[in-house]
């Protein structure tokens, strides 16, 4: 049971019993806002997004397919009962919106949306959103190869000392659009079972606060851009009958052909064919430009979940507890600012990344063949190398999408051929 009540912007406050409650609410306001946003990422999980939509449609189903997007599903396992619980109420919110407003439906075969719609659309918006696709984006029409323009948020905190109220203060840009697949959503909930309130901002088909304030803690975060890929030139053999592969020391990496066939309607209206090939492979994705075949390995794929850690996070009531749950959850593609009702002030660079033996390969945008190594899972990264920075001297903390590679200590790092900086001030 939920009230809602909207004030003067339009912007939805709910007075509910509990999360669940509040979830359902969340979702059906949201429907009455913006149906069509979350229709295109429901239909591009199953790569029908660009039917309706000629913008961000064909991208959106695209990155699906690249990434094969719903066979990651298996990220079920690591989803607490909980979120699981927020995701049935969801549900039932967006099906209740559908239900009674059957004209707004740009396809009806993905009603009513199930459990799995909804995962595999939010680790979608993830994969994006953290920018797990910017290897694909940046290759593909490009013949000269460089790193992706960084893109993301930023979050000022400043503590009481230096603050004209005597309170620590956090200023965010999210950089969020007002329209699209990712633009922001502002709610604000009190929560009567859990004794707590929330305020701030959700995203398309999630119903967690992003960054906002729960009034005894209040947060921020930026792409902290890890080095979560690689790319490497590839020496692509084919040989008829027997497909293609590469070889990685005596061994033969076998390729498999996918053929990408889509369409978008121009205008809503002109029918237009989507075109694309590539192969898959054990070590990541090939794809060719001009001849030259690139391998895209981003082994963390399908191994983080970042909105039930947002879930999490908004429950919090003290730094204490926000830095526990960023050390056991350790998501690798945000940096975190954080204030919370004692002016205390946090910043959080919580990657796991790369563990190279050549310090010189993190400044090389394509490395070659020889430098492939196949190594088990998490042997991928360095788990040790998270920093708190907890009141500096200075008391003020800047998080600017900008992040160190393979930090372990507060020194300054500067890499001026990825424009990644990191200081501690004291």
């Amino acid at each position: 049971m939920a009230i809602v009540y909207r004030d003067e912007y339009g912007i939805p406050h709910i007075d509910a019993i509990n999360y669940c409650d509040a979830v359902k609410s969340i979702a059906y306001c949201h429907c009455e806002d913006d149906f069509y946003t979350i229709q295109l990422l429901l239909l591009a999980t199953k790569q029908k997004s660009g039917h309706f939509d000629d913008w961000d449609g064909p991208y959106l189903d695209l990155i699906c397919s690249f990434f094969d997007i719903p066979n990651q599903y298996d990220i079920i396992k690591m989803l607490s009962n909980e979120y699981l619980a927020l995701i049935k109420s969801y549900i039932i919110g967006v099906n209740l919106y559908a239900e009674k407003h059957q004209n707004e439906i740009l396809d009806k075969t993905i009603f009513p949306i199930k459990e799995k719609d909804v995962i595999i659309a939010q680790h979608l918006m993830e994969i994006i959103g953290i920018q797990l696709d910017k290897p694909y984006s940046f290759l593909k029409d490009s013949s000269e190869i460089s790193l992706p323009t960084k893109q993301g948020s930023n979050a000022i905190a400043i503590g009481p000392k230096r603050s004209a109220t005597k309170h620590a203060l956090l200023a965010i840009s999210p950089h969020q659009t007002i329209e699209g697949p990712f633009s922001f959503y502002e709610v604000h909930v009190v929560l009567k079972e859990e004794k707590c309130e929330i305020h701030g901002f959700i995203l398309p088909c999630t119903f967690v606060i992003f960054m906002g304030t729960n009034f005894n803690i209040a947060w921020g975060s930026t792409a902290s851009y890890p080095e979560m890929y690689n790319i490497y030139r590839v020496d692509v053999i084919k040989k008829i009958g027997s497909g293609a592969f590469f070889l990685l020391g005596d061994e033969k990496i076998a390729l498999y052909e996918v053929n990408y066939r889509n369409y978008t309607k121009l205008y809503g209206k002109i029918p237009y064919p989507i075109f694309k090939s590539f192969y898959r492979s054990k070590l990541g994705n090939v794809i060719s430009i001009n001849g030259i075949y690139y391998l895209i390995d981003i082994p963390m794929l399908g191994k983080q979940f970042g909105f039930q850690q947002a879930y999490e996070l908004s429950l919090c009531d003290n730094i204490d507890k926000v830095k526990k749950l960023l050390r056991r959850t350790q998501y690798s593609y945000l940096d975190f600012v954080c204030i919370d009702k004692y002016d205390d002030i946090l910043f959080a660079h919580c990657s796991k990344e790369r563990v190279k033996d050549d310090p010189k390969d993190h400044y090389i945008n394509v490395l070659p063949q020889n430098k492939i190594i196949e190594i088990e899972k998490d042997l991928f990264y360095n788990n040790q190398n998270m920093v708190f920075l907890l009141n500096p001297e200075c008391q003020y903390i800047v998080s600017v999408n900008q992040s160190p590679f393979m930090v372990t200590d507060t020194d300054t790092y500067d890499c001026k051929y990825k424009g990644l900086i990191y200081r501690r001030d004291h």
